[in-house]
């Protein structure tokens, strides 16, 4: 999936540009609402193993094509503190990992049966639909004023095919190089 756009442009002869319905398409409708969808109706075939599993398959597959709109965002946004941005949601998306155990455990404490998972599907269906929604409606892809308050960044293409977000420090005019451990003068009349 993550050459689909290249055959697009290139086989297809799509003007990517043009073509941001497909983006769209794939990052805040299918791969947020499908799954949230699908995790629901889980709950309707907890007789049918067959049928669940192939559901509970479905939503997590599905809900991995975010990754090719989340990751790249960071970058669409804050070319400069992309790392930093990643780190922040990438440590606040994955606490679903240790707190879903315990409100599952909550759940299943005195009784493990198919209403108190439906309960637990319920909620999970409920954070796809909340995250597909906050993404719809408050989701951007242009570089942000806050981000480019001492930085002037844009986007070099290189070759046609391939670009890289480029950023000037508009600070650092004094000469003055900062270091992680000093200020290191780079002046014409300083030796180093």
């Amino acid at each position: 999936m993550t050459c689909f756009p290249k055959y697009l442009k290139s086989i297809l002869n799509y003007d990517l540009s043009e073509c941001v319905w497909v983006s769209v398409i794939v990052s805040k409708y299918i791969c947020l609402f499908v799954p949230s969808a699908l995790t629901l109706a889980v709950c309707f075939f907890d007789e049918s193993r067959t049928v669940a599993v192939s559901l509970l398959v479905a939503a997590v597959g599905i809900s991995g094509f975010t990754m090719a709109g989340y990751s790249v965002n960071h970058l669409d946004i804050a070319p400069a503190f992309a790392g930093t941005l990643f780190g922040i949601t990438n440590t606040i998306g994955t606490t679903t990992g240790f707190i879903g155990p315990v409100i599952l455990g909550a759940l299943t404490k005195h009784q493990n049966s198919p209403q108190h998972w439906n309960t637990f599907f319920y909620i999970t269906s409920g954070i796809f639909f909340t995250g597909g929604l906050l993404f719809l409606l408050f989701a951007q892809g242009e570089i942000q004023d806050w981000t480019s308050a001492t930085l002037d960044c844009s986007i070099q293409d290189l070759d046609g095919h391939h670009s890289k977000p480029v950023c000037t420090d508009l600070e650092n005019t004094t000469g003055y190089t900062k270091t992680k451990t000093s200020v290191k003068s780079t002046g014409p009349n300083d030796t180093p």
